[in-house]
């Protein structure tokens, strides 16, 4: 019998946080950002299985829906450090991914993903042969025009001539963001995001994903007052 691959969702969502405490649950438009990623993940009769993993308890909590299901992952896959291909080679053990079968991984911080995104990656992956594919947006600061401190002064991030050029003569440079990781799942797989890879492109602003207060609140009201 040919094994037919299968589809899942991810909601990596740990319970800790450095720029906003318990991040993952702070609200927008009435909803927890955990609770709107599960929410958006149901439009989708693709998916095999959706799963929230969390090492928090309040997080797991949070999502009623059983179409979910909760996986309370180890805090040891959970901490600052903590890379999320980690977890998503622990999920592969604990519910028997098969190789090839496509992980979509849909970060919580990331709220203004619509479903154009997700099928975008979907089709990328089925007619490119693609591996790995996944949402970038334009930076807001191109390196060589970027500044680092150094003691009592600021110096030049990358420092060579083209630190000098107008704007508008630099290159271009992207960011991924966490509206959509997919790849397709492999024996040996280190990162979920590989040089050379497959991508999709999003508006910066509604590229951006929540990593401190400032954007939580740009994030907000374009989620509440604009058509995303």
């Amino acid at each position: 019998m040919i094994y037919k691959k299968k589809y899942y969702a991810i909601i990596p969502a740990r319970g800790g946080s450095t720029g906003i405490k318990r991040k993952n649950l702070i609200k927008i438009g009435g909803k927890s950002l955990v609770s709107i990623t599960a929410d958006f993940a149901l439009k989708f009769n693709f998916f095999n299985k959706i799963i929230l993993s969390s090492d928090s308890n309040l997080i797991l909590s949070n999502i009623k829906n059983k179409k979910i299901i909760k996986n309370k992952r180890p805090k040891k896959l959970s901490g600052k450090y903590s890379q999320t291909i980690d977890t998503i080679k622990y999920l592969s053990k604990k519910f028997n991914f098969k190789e090839n079968d496509i992980i979509f991984i849909l970060e919580p911080t990331s709220p203004l993903r619509i479903k154009k995104d997700i099928i975008k990656a979907k089709e990328i992956l089925k007619k490119n042969k693609a591996n790995y594919v996944c949402s970038f947006t334009e930076s807001w600061t191109n390196p060589y025009r970027a500044w680092k401190m150094k003691k009592f002064r600021m110096i030049n991030f990358i420092k060579n001539e083209k630190s000098f050029l107008p704007r508008q003569k630099l290159p271009n440079f992207f960011t991924p963001t966490g509206h959509v990781i997919a790849f397709k799942l492999k024996k040996k797989i280190k990162k979920a995001i590989h040089n050379n890879t497959s991508y999709i492109l999003i508006d910066k602003l509604r590229g951006l994903d929540i990593d401190d207060i400032t954007d939580y609140k740009i994030v907000k009201y374009i989620y509440e007052n604009e058509r995303i």
